[in-house]
């Protein structure tokens, strides 16, 4: 099944509020492979998650770090119209033969803190058995692996898409470990212009963000797996 969730932005200063609120959290993976972890385990770290977000948010919204996303914005270069679907490359089936993905990809331009970020897998990769939402590939988060060359494919994950976009579009989920919270939060050159939350589902979900003068969204939080597929900016 898939599902479909239109978003409006909430103003900056509400998204502040959120912080306070104790929105939903996220936690650190503990199984170390693909795997979802037993029920059990699942729920516990649900639990941390939800009770550690707030302070993930904060620190994301953070004066530091929205400077350096704005920096970010200022000097990548500008992204064109259309679908990002990571399907223009051939992509292995595991984290250990890619790297996290930097730079452009086809219409936007990623880049995340060190060498952390999502990876480029093609859906052989197996997270509970879901398809990519375009065939083959998908860009995929498990904080509990590490490539190769070193990093982990976690977020926090920046995505331009600028400029002035008046909204953007992915499509997210959990494969077989869903139930984590994520944070999206759309940035114009200004700062942060809104921020929505949702949960992740063992279904592909559309998210879509609208606002004025969008450059870039970031995905915040830390899900212990997250899939994301056919993002477009208009």
């Amino acid at each position: 099944m898939l599902l479909n969730r239109t978003v409006t932005f909430v103003t900056g200063t509400l998204a502040a509020s959120l912080v306070l609120a104790g929105l939903p959290a996220f936690a650190q993976i503990s199984n170390g492979t693909r795997n979802p972890a037993p029920a059990g385990d699942q729920s516990a770290l649900i639990a941390a998650a939800k009770a550690e977000f707030p302070s993930v948010l904060a620190k994301a919204l953070s004066s530091e770090s929205i400077a350096a996303m704005l920096q970010q914005i200022k000097v990548a270069p500008n992204s064109t119209p259309g679908v990002t679907n990571f399907d223009d490359v051939t992509a292995p089936c595991d984290f250990v033969d890619t790297t996290a993905l930097r730079g452009t990809e086809q219409s936007a331009y990623f880049q995340a803190p060190g060498t952390d970020g999502g990876g480029i897998l093609n859906e052989c990769s197996d997270f509970g058995g879901i398809d990519a939402h375009s065939p083959p590939n998908f860009l995929a988060f498990n904080n509990a692996t590490t490539y190769t060359s070193g990093g982990v494919p976690r977020t926090p994950e920046l995505i331009l898409v600028g400029p002035n976009r008046s909204s953007v579009s992915l499509w997210v989920s959990g494969g077989g470990t869903p139930g984590y919270p994520l944070a999206v939060a759309a940035l114009s050159p200004g700062g942060v212009q809104g921020i929505v939350t949702t949960v992740t589902t063992s279904q592909w979900v559309q998210l879509t963000i609208a606002g004025t003068g969008i450059s870039a969204i970031a995905l915040v939080g830390n899900p212990q797996v997250l899939l994301v597929d056919d993002i477009q900016a208009q």
